[in-house]
């Protein structure tokens, strides 16, 4: 069975066929011309510009291409690491939860400025006052769904908002009113 390539391979060119299935392949750099043996993770880093890979990186590659394969490569390692705990957990092992890096640093300026835009967008056409963004409890809701990570879908159905976590919150009151 022949292994689909990846995206890498859509940026160089094929020099010569390999020989046996398992051997490697040299291609030619589209950008700066650059021949070396390839494997897919080589291609990345030269276009990239990892260091360590044995592959000089490439100075013209354009910085669309480099966006989306660093956005390739945090996929990766979120699968990774989603990997990783559910092995743990399935072994039995108790899984701290890492420590989730802030909105700043996971996106670029104009991707917190989108976003911002969004919660904006959000406030203004509901009415909701301004004051909203500095309440804990919106706070914490920001937090869950960061820590829950971009699966969540949110509470879709209006009327489980109206309905069952509606009455699910009451009961959390009414037991925390029994306990004084």
């Amino acid at each position: 069975m022949v292994k689909e390539k990846g995206p890498e391979h859509a940026h160089v060119v094929q020099q010569e066929e390999p020989k046996t299935p398992r051997e490697s392949t040299k291609v030619k750099c589209k950008y700066c011309e650059l021949v070396f043996i390839a494997t897919a993770t080589r291609i990345r880093a030269h276009l990239l510009g990892w260091t360590g890979s044995g592959v000089r990186a490439c100075d013209k590659v354009p910085p669309v291409v480099t966006h989306q394969f660093e956005e390739l490569e945090k996929e990766k390692e979120f699968k990774k690491q989603k990997v990783e705990q559910l092995d743990k957990l399935s072994s039995g092992e108790v899984v701290k939860p890492k420590k989730q890096s802030t909105l700043k640093a996971t996106f670029s300026k104009q991707d917190c400025s989108k976003v911002d835009q969004l919660w904006g967008r959000a406030f203004y056409a509901n009415g909701l006052s301004f004051r909203l963004a500095k309440d804990p409890h919106f706070k914490a809701d920001v937090a869950a769904i960061t820590n829950f990570g971009e699966s969540y879908p949110g509470p879709l159905a209006v009327d489980r908002l109206r309905t069952t976590i509606l009455e699910r919150e009451k009961q959390l009151c009414r037991d925390g009113l029994a306990s004084f």
